[in-house]
């Protein structure tokens, strides 16, 4: 496997621009997903700890050698996002988390297809889009993820909200599927605008004013 564990590669026509490296990537992603959580639900805790768990899981699969030789154009066609799925909800009992990860390629799935879809062992046998799994044995991915973010151990991540029911784990969902969609898609736009001062980015838009009416 690589010595640095890359989540992108440049487009071939930008190809003078740095690698992402996934480690960046996660660490980035978890502390924007968790800000726009606490901008959202500020007396939350729960919620916030649920979207630090979704930035930091959300491409787990990417550990995996497979996707990593497909960034090197020797693999095609592997599933990073359902292992990230998988490890929320088997390993960090967080469901909400799994949901989220799961929605951020799939599209928001009913919760009583989650397990089927990111359950790892049924995915290796038969996988739906007929992808291949980026790493079959998730527990090497998790050592690996591990290995970059110790602190992230199962004791402080014990978070479940999956005892709401109804239009309140609807919208709790939604929101940490914003905050994950908006936190990777902004990240991976700052690697990829960098200039000689770091990661470059965009300015936020103005704050809302329901007085105001915007």
């Amino acid at each position: 496997m690589m010595n640095t564990i890359l989540a992108h590669t440049p487009p071939k026509r930008d190809s003078n621009l740095p690698p992402h490296p996934l480690k960046e990537h996660l660490k980035s992603v978890s502390e924007l997903c968790a800000s726009f959580a606490k901008e959202t639900l500020p007396h939350d805790p729960t919620f916030i700890d649920s979207a630090r768990v979704a930035g930091w899981l959300h491409d787990v699969g990417k550990y995996g050698d497979l996707f990593q030789k497909r960034l090197q154009g020797k693999e095609k066609h592997i599933d990073h996002w359902s292992a990230g799925a998988y490890v929320a909800a088997k390993d960090f009992k967080e469901l909400l988390s799994s949901s989220a990860i799961l929605g951020h390629h799939l599209g928001l799935q009913p919760f009583p297809d989650l397990w089927n879809l990111c359950n790892q062992e049924k995915l290796a046998q038969r996988h739906p889009l007929n992808l291949k799994l980026s790493e079959a044995n998730t527990q090497i991915l998790l050592n690996r993820f591990k290995s970059d973010f110790p602190e992230a151990t199962h004791s402080t991540i014990n978070i479940n909200k999956m005892s709401l029911s109804g239009i309140p784990l609807e919208l709790d969902l939604r929101l940490l599927f914003s905050c994950l969609v908006d936190a990777d898609f902004l990240d991976t736009e700052a690697h990829f605008n960098r200039n000689g001062e770091g990661k470059q980015f965009r300015r936020n838009g103005p704050p809302l004013d329901a007085s105001k009416g915007v």
